[in-house]
């Protein structure tokens, strides 16, 4: 089934379709943080995004969706409209066109810029007023006009930044705030609240005496309830008809109390909302899961079906297209651009490199044409998989192969892998404190092993090319420590290839370069076109062009600000992309003829990324498409010049030119795309005529492909008809038709 998955993915890679420039997220969007119904479903707030569930909806809103982020804190319901805040304080407005839901638009970005996080599920709405509650201060927002009223730290005589608001209440015109042991009140003037003065006056406020500590509020009829615990309460004629409370195990749904064991845990009930809809049904929501409670029967509906990978913290391009990603909870799965095969495990038992992953930085997971994929658990061995996870081969364990070293009995590890020149396996290291092992795996489960070469008993990543011999050349960044805070060099080997070597790897020359600051390398990449090695440490970039016998570091790298790197891959264009672990994505060039000066693109939340924290990245030179790993799912960049279009127009061409979609319907369409078209080559439209109605070359032409929204030189859209292409370089010219109907 698995691999009827992938056939389908990778069949739709040749049609002519493709994704415009710009951002795609995969979440996982939990924990929820706040929750309301909306129509004939809900709306979260978590830490993957805004999910919408509805009946034939169910979709995580994020940055990628003009949200500028993906953590929010709280979803607030005001009349028909629906409001989303920030874990820093972005304001977003759902925005819908009759039934359908359009997207997010951010109202204020300004409480963002204090770096203060909301307090989770706490926002209350009176009038045209929303008030937002921080760890250290309360807002006051206008939604109506769309800017921030005022905010304050202090009630009555207390400093909120000593004390943090726990919960907040609006009752008729009387605003209520619990600090927890403590509840201040206070009669507001909210039409007018930006001329109230007596709002930073102690005197202005009363605190109301409580016997406990205060959590939550509800309104219970005309009057306002206090609660020790956090939780969900409805009430009808004054009869407790639905509560859930942190604190007790007590679930009551339509007055009757739930008992479903997946409900509790540890005596304690894990549901935090209900919500009955108008035709019956229930849902409950916890931090990590949804119910649907229909008909006497409680379903699970957590799972989104999109995307169910998780935290991510390995991402490797596929030769023909797409990503393999390594999830923390241990299943792997292959993307591309029309989204997610079925994950699958690596092994039998529920086995994962947890934090490891990051804790090491586990660059281990390598894949081959048709869907070989080689991937390495901590401590247990190394697993096979063919047909993307439909046929497992012969797993590599430690204490099972005299070949792997064992930093421990029955213990081995490794950091990197990377695919072998010739294709015909992978290649990785083993730790030993007799110095780290470099090891050949073939597809068909041969395990060749040159031992204790390593200059440390860890290795980190690992690439490797042929030289200009035929030989394989093996770039091996060292750890001194099995930490990444520590120092290392760059290994260099010779070997033989193993094909011509009766199987066995054997090393026949060796040289070790010091890396900038001997800080051990992170993560590498060969760029094959200009012959340059790049490295990353935690704190450090590095470069090795590959005549030369010195690492480097370049001097100057403008627009970057003192990053944490964690990922580095490299594009077509020579272009390179580092992942960092608070800062986001820089992609780096070069100024000149040399890398000693590079000037850098940055991309953050605000720009599409899912989150500022990026675990790996691998960029696609098949489809244009940049992957980046988060700790809540992955993020999808296309751009044109991602694409490698050197072969587009030759010989070696798979596909000819073409023209998609044809006919061109406007009203269905944004644009229509001439595909397959080499870089150097210009397209000119004309109509019946033979008059030039939109020309494209240059920058236009990156990536092999151009676009056209039906509008001529003038910017105009051009009435229906048929219209010709011709796509022209200095050998070649092709032609076609293009109908297009308004």
């Amino acid at each position: 089934m698995r691999l009827l998955q992938i056939i389908l993915l990778c069949l739709l890679l040749g049609l002519p379709s493709f994704a415009a420039e710009g951002w795609t997220t995969y979440s996982e969007p939990f924990p929820v943080h706040s929750a309301i119904p909306y129509r004939d479903g809900l709306i979260l707030a978590t830490d993957g995004g805004i999910r919408v569930m509805l009946k034939f909806v169910d979709k995580a809103y994020a940055s990628a969706d003009g949200l500028g982020g993906a953590r929010f804190y709280t979803v607030i319901k005001d009349g028909e409209d629906v409001y989303a805040v920030s874990e820093y304080g972005v304001i977003a407005k759902l925005v819908a066109n009759g039934d359908a839901i359009v997207g997010w638009e951010v109202l204020n970005r300004s409480f963002f810029s204090n770096g203060v996080r909301t307090i989770p599920d706490a926002c209350v709405i009176v009038g045209n007023i929303m008030v937002v509650p921080f760890e250290n201060r309360i807002g006051f927002f206008d939604i109506e006009k769309k800017l921030s009223v005022l905010t304050i730290d202090h009630i009555a005589n207390i400093s909120l930044m000593a004390q943090s608001p726990k919960a907040v209440a609006v009752h008729e015109d009387t605003l209520f705030v619990s600090t927890g042991k403590s509840v201040y009140a206070r009669k507001m003037n909210w039409s007018n609240l930006s001329g109230d003065i007596r709002l930073i006056d102690p005197a202005s406020w009363t605190q109301i005496p409580v016997q406990k500590e205060v959590n939550s509020f509800a309104l219970k009829g005309n009057t306002l309830e206090m609660y020790e615990t956090e939780g969900f309460r409805s009430w009808d004629g004054g009869v407790e008809t639905s509560a859930v409370q942190d604190s007790a195990a007590k679930i009551l749904l339509k007055g009757r109390e739930l008992t479903e064991p997946s409900l509790y845990h540890d005596g304690r009930t894990l549901v935090k909302w209900i919500y009955t809809n108008d035709v019956g049904t229930s849902y409950l929501i916890s931090s990590q899961s949804v119910w649907k409670y229909e008909n006497g029967k409680l379903n699970d509906i957590s799972q989104m079906e999109n995307y169910k990978l998780g935290a991510v913290y390995d991402l490797v391009k596929h030769p023909d297209g797409g990503v393999m990603a390594a999830s923390l909870d241990g299943p792997l799965a292959y993307a591309n651009n029309f989204g997610w095969a079925e994950p699958y495990n690596v092994w039998d038992l529920p086995i994962s490199n947890a934090n490891d992953a990051y804790a090491h930085r586990i660059k281990t997971l390598a894949v081959l044409p048709y869907g070989f994929v080689l991937t390495h658990i901590w401590g247990q061995g190394f697993f096979m998989s063919a047909k993307f996870g439909e046929l497992m081969l012969p797993s590599v364990l430690a204490g099972q192969n005299d070949c792997l070293d064992q930093l421990f009995p029955n213990f081995t590890i490794a950091a990197g892998t990377t695919v072998a020149p010739d294709s015909s396996g992978f290649l990785t290291t083993t730790a030993s404190y007799d110095g780290y092992s470099v090891i050949y795996m073939t597809v068909y489960g041969d395990v060749s092993c040159a031992t204790h070469l390593g200059t440390a008993p860890m290795a980190g990543p690992i690439q490797a090319r042929f030289d200009e011999n035929g030989n394989w050349e093996v770039y091996v960044a060292t750890r001194d420590q099995i930490t990444t805070s520590t120092t290392g060099v760059l290994d260099v080997y010779t070997f033989t290839p193993p094909a011509k070597n009766g199987g066995r790897l054997e090393s026949s020359s060796h040289k070790s370069f010091n890396i900038p600051n001997n800080n051990a390398a992170i993560d590498m990449v060969l760029d094959p076109k200009n012959e340059v090695l790049w490295m990353v440490s935690n704190s450090n970039l590095g470069y090795l062009e590959l005549d030369q016998d010195s690492v480097y570091a370049p001097h100057s790298i403008k627009g970057l600000q003192n990053p944490e790197y964690s990922s580095i891959d490299i594009d077509v264009q020579g272009n390179v992309w580092l992942g960092t672990t608070n800062l986001g994505v820089y992609r780096a060039r070069k100024e000149g003829k040399t890398y000693d000066t590079l000037s850098t693109l940055h991309f953050t939340v605000k720009d599409g990324l899912l989150d500022n924290s990026v675990t790996d990245l691998a960029v696609d030179p098949v489809l244009g498409m940049a992957w980046f790993a988060h700790d809540k799912g992955v993020s999808a960049y296309v751009r044109n010049d991602l694409r490698n279009a050197s072969s587009f127009m030759t010989a070696q061409a798979k596909e000819d030119v073409k023209a998609y979609p044809n006919p061109f319907r406007m009203q269905q369409n944004a644009y229509m795309t001439i595909d397959n078209i080499s870089e150097d080559a210009t397209v000119s439209i004309f109509n019946r005529g033979g008059n030039l109605i939109k020309f494209f070359s240059g920058e236009d032409v990156m990536g092999g492909r151009v676009t056209w929204d039906g509008t001529g030189k003038n910017g105009w859209y051009v009435v229906p008809g048929v219209y010709y292409y011709v796509v022209k370089t200095s050998s070649k010219t092709k032609k076609g038709k293009i109908i297009l109907i308004r």
